[in-house]
């Protein structure tokens, strides 16, 4: 079987003890599948920008499907989310070897991920880190996903543009 690749936001592990989390969304707000999203301390509700107080202990997520709250009140919609221990792909925004922490990539890419600068003064912008480029095939229906690997994937550098699995944090 040929592998397949995959959109961003997909869980590509199957693990039982990690259940998705269906999250609120914050009013105004759009989520698009594959967004990294930012969980406020003080609320609760999921938003795609940083709260003013972000910092390395801020909760992210990535969105497993898309919610439009943007004419809505707080937490009129939910999305649900993968949290920190999940593997889900997303797109390499440049070469990420493994081992790599990775942040969000530019606004307006969503899905994308690049190698937090090493110079960084604190993790608040690092969502996980990559281990290895995407292999195997996605099956089953929205959020209940199943990883199907056929393959041994060798842990290579990623190249801009390719399908990666992140760890989150």
């Amino acid at each position: 079987m040929a592998a397949q690749l995959t959109q961003a936001g997909t869980i590509t592990r199957e693990q039982t003890f990690l259940p998705i989390r269906r999250l609120l969304v914050k009013a105004g707000v759009t989520v698009v599948k594959g967004n990294v999203l930012f969980v406020d301390d003080d609320t609760g509700f999921v938003s795609t920008g940083a709260p003013a107080a972000a910092n390395e202990f801020t909760v992210k997520v990535v969105a497993l499907g898309s919610a439009d709250n943007e004419n809505g009140k707080d937490g009129d919609l939910d999305v649900p989310c993968a949290v920190r221990g999940h593997f889900v792909t997303a797109v390499a925004g440049g070469t990420i070897r493994p081992g790599q922490k990775v942040q969000m990539g530019p606004a307006g890419k969503i899905g994308e991920v690049v190698v937090a600068p090493a110079a960084r003064t604190s993790d608040k912008d690092v969502v996980g880190i990559y281990w290895a480029k995407e292999g195997g095939t996605i099956g089953g229906t929205d959020e209940l996903e199943q990883f199907f690997d056929t393959e041994n994937w060798k842990q290579v550098a990623a190249k801009d543009e390719d399908i990666v699995e992140i760890e989150l944090f």
